[in-house]
């Protein structure tokens, strides 16, 4: 099989997961992923996200994946190189996946991966129980604890090109 790799999120909210197998870990794949999880989970005010290059930008001119979500309204925050622990619950998700789906299956290429994740994602769903969710599942949650984004997912993957800086800089230090 030819490599892939997984971009796991988790509604904090709700707990509910959601994820897809990317070709690769480029910007463009990720962003495509990402937009494909928007339209199920829906959009979120934030997203904290590991602190690769691929995925913050280099020097000041931020990513594509920060200029999409930029342009979708919502603020990308990045945990600290080195410190998986503060990004705790998809990391734990990270290890349920891992051990529970990735490792117990051959598969024989990507597109059987994807259709079998996908599986994976609404049987996890549908049965896994999270303390936070005080025993409910994530697509039978409790009242109170969460509820679906009403924000429309993006129309397209291509984040705009400019930041709005006239040197294209951030803004950010």
């Amino acid at each position: 099989m030819s490599c892939s790799t997984p971009f796991n999120v988790v509604d904090v909210g709700r707990r509910k997961v959601a994820g897809e197998i990317c070709a690769s870990k480029s910007a463009a794949a990720t962003c495509q992923a990402l937009t494909a999880i928007w339209e199920r989970l829906g959009v979120p005010e934030r997203l904290q996200l590991d602190n690769q290059q691929a995925l913050a930008g280099t020097g000041r001119r931020p990513g594509r994946l920060v200029r999409l979500c930029l342009a979708q309204g919502v603020i990308p925050t990045f945990i600290r190189f080195a410190e998986p622990w503060r990004n705790g619950v998809v990391e734990h998700y990270n290890d349920t996946f891992d051990k529970k789906f990735f490792r117990t299956e051959h598969f024989a290429g990507i597109d059987q991966l994807s259709a079998r994740y996908a599986e994976f994602e609404t049987f996890h769903n549908a049965t896994h129980r999270y303390s936070a969710l005080k025993g409910a599942t994530q697509t039978r949650p409790k009242p109170g604890l969460g509820s679906p984004h009403d924000r429309q997912p993006p129309t397209s993957t291509s984040p705009p090109a400019s930041t709005g800086s006239p040197d294209g800089s951030s803004g950010f230090a």
